[in-house]
């Protein structure tokens, strides 16, 4: 048992040295991905369960891509995904038996801090803390004794010989100008740098056995069970004996409403649909009198409530007994069909992007719009295996939190900056070109609007000159900021553009 604390122990030191070296006074570039490595591999090391989970090893391979991503191009997408896997691996691997993405983060952010309790149980197996408290008294006294009578009898011989006074003087000052030029280097951010990298290190070295979220996630099952009532002698059709579950008769009653409030919205949304096809879709022209935006965030709008009364209402209906009630044939199709004109409903959201994209360009917005549409679609797929297959809201929800992390790790791979300059300086109208928006982006993408010089000279507004300045000072910040950090900060692209510029 010693063995492992002491093994542990000297992964907590040298990974936090490691954490110092990697990242103080740096910015994030291949040392995240150098770091991220350590990390896999000590979390292997600590927790021997872990590679035998799939989440583990699943969450594990999206700390590594989006690493190789931030090493490549280094956005903010790319970052905020390994720092968001590296958080689901720890949960993962501290209880190997979780399923889901949902209840391994809350499992990954109670190890850390329950940190200090897990550190000080290992510091104590190590038999550090076996001290007893008169033992302490009994060295106290020992030591600051006789410390005492030193002083007092330097004190003595300091006043009265003054050739000790000297000597003595000289050694103090050595000692005090070793202590100031030591604190000098030593910096109170510093410190709680250094502090805040042994707390990473020990999150992933020491684990603390959280069951709290696995023994919750353990009870549910992808499937509904049927649950069966037993009717009385008397044939009575609402059982006393058990409230829970529904009689034969509620559980028609139950079906018809569920089979008119459906039926009624599907009406609706039929005509909604109707108009948007042969409006957005085949007869759209663009005149200038409508706000692009809104017409966007209008559709958006729209969708997300039609979604979330679609989900909550068919998790209502479909929860129980009504998935096997005998001849509930009519409302399964009444439920896929209000899903299928659900997933219209993105179609007409997405062409209504499209527009906005064609006239005004590329923006993160517009793109999360696509992202938010592509998880809505997977959801309303997995909401229609949900009433076919007879699944539980856990299978939803295991479901998509899988597929908005695997989201973001698609995400974390895309160059966005690049695209977005490239495509919006390629395709959008000219005079429509946000230059204050392409200014804004990361340093990578000023080679490119280098290439495009004159179009910080396009008459916008008279800002011509402010966007020259603007220009000129976004290089300077790149030269300078390339000098002021090493080899650890280097990432593919913000090279090329440093060298781009270094050129010319």
């Amino acid at each position: 048992m010693k063995k492992l604390e002491i093994k542990k122990s000297i992964l907590l030191i040298s990974g936090s040295i490691a954490f110092n070296f990697f990242f103080w006074e740096e910015t994030f570039g291949i040392n995240l991905l150098l770091f991220s490595l350590l990390i896999i591999g000590t979390t292997i090391y600590t927790h021997k369960k872990a590679k035998y989970s799939r989440p583990f090893i699943y969450t594990a391979i999206g700390v590594l891509i989006s690493g190789i991503a931030v090493s490549y191009h280094c956005s903010d997408m790319a970052k905020f995904t390994n720092i968001t896997s590296t958080l689901l691996m720890i949960g993962f691997a501290n209880q190997s038996k979780l399923r889901t993405p949902f209840y391994a983060l809350p499992t990954s952010i109670a190890n850390y801090f329950k940190l200090p309790k897990t550190f000080y149980r290992d510091i104590k197996n190590l038999g550090l803390l076996t001290v007893r408290s008169k033992s302490i008294l009994h060295y106290t006294k020992l030591t600051l004794i006789p410390i005492a009578f030193l002083i007092l009898f330097y004190m003595l011989f300091k006043t009265a010989n003054p050739i000790f006074k000297e000597y003595t003087d000289l050694i103090y000052l050595s000692i005090s100008e070793w202590f100031t030029s030591l604190f000098m280097h030593i910096s109170f951010p510093w410190v709680l740098f250094t502090s805040w990298g042994v707390s990473i290190v020990g999150w992933v070295v020491y684990k603390s056995d959280i069951k709290y979220f696995i023994q919750k996630e353990v009870r549910l099952s992808n499937t509904i069970n049927r649950s069966k009532s037993k009717q009385s002698k008397a044939n009575n059709l609402f059982p006393v004996g058990n409230k829970n579950k529904q009689s034969p008769m509620a559980l028609k009653h139950e079906y018809q409403t569920a089979l008119i409030l459906i039926c009624l919205v599907n009406v609706l949304l039929f005509i909604v649909n109707a108009i948007d096809i042969n409006w957005i879709w085949f007869n759209f022209e663009y005149s200038g009198d409508i706000n692009l935006s809104e017409f966007v965030h209008e559709g958006t709008y729209l969708l997300i409530l039609s979604i979330l009364i679609s989900i909550g209402t068919i998790l209502y209906f479909f929860r129980k007994n009504l998935n096997y009630l005998s001849g509930n044939g009519t409302l399964v199709v009444a439920a896929s069909i209000w899903i299928l004109q659900n997933i219209i409903l993105v179609f007409s959201v997405a062409i209504r992007n499209i527009h906005y994209i064609t006239h005004y360009g590329l923006a993160y917005k517009r793109i999360g719009v696509f992202i938010f549409l592509g998880l809505t679609t997977y959801g309303l797929i997995t909401l229609f295996l949900k009433i076919k297959n007879k699944n539980s809201s856990f299978f939803i929800l295991r479901h998509n939190s899988w597929s908005i992390y695997c989201a973001f790790v698609f995400m974390s791979i895309i160059n966005w900056d690049m695209l977005i300059v490239k495509h919006n300086i390629n395709h959008s109208e000219r005079n429509n070109i946000d230059i204050e928006f392409l200014l804004s982006l990361s340093d990578k993408t000023l080679p490119v609007i280098d290439q495009n010089i004159e179009l910080l000279d396009s008459p916008q507004a008279g800002l011509n000159k402010h966007y020259r300045d603007r220009y000129n000072e976004r290089i300077k910040e790149l030269l300078q900021n390339k000098k002021e950090t090493s080899w650890l900060s280097w990432n593919l692209l913000e090279e090329k553009a440093f060298n781009y510029f270094i050129s010319k």
